[in-house]
């Protein structure tokens, strides 16, 4: 929607009579349950009083009113069209009922953000209609004490916030570290980890990833949270540590309104902190239940750390360097992370936590490998890993997500994984990754409607990771689905430059033949990661259907290159053999990854690269040794 008519500089009204108006507006009982219509409302107006209404347009109102980034397209963001709509039907449902009487009135003609203001001047009623509204007084005379009684005490038994929908999403943002040590940073974040976890065990709420909510801090606008997060409630709270004693505080906002649902204070000796987070996360969590889902009197989940101080400490360090899957230093940064887990395990034996973050760890390491003895080492110490979590504590989700995965894609035991992943959503359900896992596996198995339900839910908990979105529209490439693919990928695109995001906008393109566009792509891919083995063999894929089968060929110099330098996995070369049409020469390289028990393998089933060869008689029975659906 944009404003293309000319608008006077000033309002023709008194500056005063427009304040007025627009103060009656916004303190009125619709708006005040509405605090982003307040201030884009307060904001039009007050650009229209400074004679700056040539400013009003999307743009503007996106970026100063809603926290748009500066690279905001409204094109592909429809957000400030949408709340303008809510704004003229709040307007005249205000102007219907409580406002009618209002001297001036505030109004937008569709299309346009720019406010009119007009005096409100009913015509003198005749003689007959006074006539008229005198009978009718006094024939509801009668009952407007009773009337008035009723509304009375419906104001008073009235909710203080907006009522919340069932099943609430909530986010439970970094606990503000008051304090000068910066060590206590390390609580902060380990009692915002803990109360994270154990809402989401209850089953009862929806609860956003950690990697989606840490992108903000106590203080930023309540609106802004819950439109990018998509929450209904957001959890605050700040920690203080001073002279030996600990203060937490914690406030659950209802983001429709900006009220407090509720607020505590906790205070505690900080002699032994582990035991503070414990007994803080755990009140907070069974604080905040009854107002969330009317759960009372349940003891939430607790997560059971580890006797040996020591051991704990190391477990905080590895949690620290658990990067996502993609991010820059990622492969070193879990590395570290491996290290510090496998001192944990050696110190407490029977610290099940830590044995399940090493069997996610391990799975993320040996993902990409490619197959052979590395990939066989980290799947081994994962599998081996995760079933001693679930051996101390078979309330470990992680653990049986890290299980699931290593079975399907490594084991190629389906029905083995299906009951892991399936036991890691009932105790997790908001486990975004343990979602993403699955759904691939389901989309192997050609399950695809069941499969992309499974990565939308990855995503909604997630909505502000890069990762989860890459993978949700992977799934949509697999399942057919390329249009919604490219529209994902240009989304995340606007937010984030990366090299997955270019990888797969160039495998939609090789989908329409658009080998040029598929090459740039990867090719700017590249740029970010030079060495992304992946890419390369897609690339390669993309020059030999295109004819440039001299540069296809020069790719494969890679398929005998260590994997740190980028080298193609049998997999990855058999995607430029694809291309070439050698598919004698692209079954050697299949069985021999099927061999080597890459994991990645199985993608096959689903990729439209293989098309080509799905009733091939040596394809059909690659897919039946996995034990995968045709």
């Amino acid at each position: 929607m944009t404003a293309t008519e000319t608008h006077p500089l000033k309002p023709l009204l008194p500056e005063a009579e427009v304040r007025a108006a627009l103060e009656r507006v916004i303190g009125s009982d619709g708006f005040q349950r509405t605090p982003q219509l307040q201030r884009f409302l307060r904001f039009v107006v007050e650009e229209v009083l400074a004679g700056r209404s040539e400013r009003l347009k999307e743009y503007v109102v996106g970026t100063e009113v809603f926290g748009r980034p500066a690279n905001y397209d409204p094109r592909l963001d429809s957000l400030v069209r949408v709340e303008a709509r809510r704004l003229r039907t709040a307007l005249e449902a205000y102007y219907q009922a409580e406002g009618r009487d209002d001297p001036v009135f505030i109004e937008f003609t569709k299309g346009s953000y720019v406010p009119s203001f007009r005096e409100n001047r009913p015509p003198a009623p005749t003689a007959a209609v006074r006539s008229k509204r005198f009978r009718r007084g006094m024939a509801i005379a009668a009952i407007s004490v009773a009337v008035l009684l009723t509304l009375w005490l419906d104001r008073l038994n009235r909710p203080r916030h907006s009522p919340l929908p069932p099943n609430p999403t909530i986010v439970v943002l970094p606990f503000d570290n008051l304090s000068v040590d910066s060590d206590n940073q390390y609580f902060c974040f380990g009692l915002m980890d803990e109360i994270t976890t154990a809402l989401a065990k209850t089953g009862a709420l929806r609860v956003v990833a950690r990697t989606s909510s840490a992108r903000f801090k106590r203080g930023d606008d309540i609106a802004t949270i819950a439109r990018q997060l998509n929450a209904d409630v957001v959890l605050e709270g700040s920690v203080q540590k001073t002279s030996g004693r600990v203060k937490v505080t914690a406030q659950l906002i209802n983001a429709a309104d900006s009220l407090h649902i509720w607020s505590e204070s906790y205070e505690r000796p900080g002699t032994d902190l582990l035991s503070v987070q414990n007994e803080v996360a755990e009140a907070i969590t069974l604080g905040v239940l009854p107002y969330l889902s009317g759960k009372s009197g349940v003891a939430p989940h607790r997560v059971q750390y580890s006797a040996d101080a020591v051991a704990n400490q190391l477990y905080w360090k590895a949690a620290y360097f658990r990067s996502p899957m993609g991010k820059t230093g990622w492969r070193k940064d879990l590395a570290t992370s491996a290290d510090y887990l496998e001192q944990a395990v050696q110190k407490d034996p029977s610290f099940a936590l830590a044995y399940a973050a090493l069997a996610d760890v391990y799975v993320s390491l040996g993902w990409e490998r490619g197959g052979g003895a590395t990939t066989r080492d980290y799947m081994t110490r994962g599998r081996r890993a995760a079933l001693r979590a679930v051996e101390l504590d078979n309330t470990q989700a992680e653990a049986y997500s890290a299980l699931g995965t290593v079975q399907f894609f490594y084991d190629y035991d389906q029905q083995a994984a299906e009951q892991s992943f399936q036991r890691a959503l009932q105790l997790d359900p908001s486990n975004g990754k343990a979602r993403m896992w699955y759904a691939y596996a389901l989309v192997m198995q050609r399950r695809s409607g069941e499969g992309l339900a499974q990565a939308q839910q990855a995503r909604e908990l997630d909505p502000l990771s890069y990762v989860a979105t890459t993978h949700l529209a992977v799934v949509h490439y697999f399942a057919r689905q390329n249009d919604e693919a490219i529209r994902l990928v240009r989304e995340m695109l606007q937010v984030t430059d990366t090299a997955p995001a270019h990888g797969l906008l160039g495998m939609t393109y090789e989908v329409q033949r658009n080998y040029d566009a598929a090459i740039a792509e990867y090719q700017a891919g590249l740029r970010l990661v030079p060495g992304h083995s992946y890419i390369r063999g897609m690339l390669g894929h993309a020059y030999a259907k295109s004819g440039r089968v001299k540069e296809a060929r020069a790719l494969l110099q890679f398929a005998n290159a260590g994997f740190e330098q980028g080298g193609l996995s049998d997999l990855k070369a058999s995607y430029i053999y694809m291309g070439l049409g050698e598919q004698d020469r692209v079954f050697e390289l299949l069985e021999r990854d099927y061999e080597q028990r890459d994991p990645e393998l199985p993608y096959i089933n689903a990729d439209p690269v293989f098309d080509p060869i799905r009733t091939d008689p040596r394809f059909v029975a690659l897919i039946h040794k996995m034990g995968l659906p045709q």
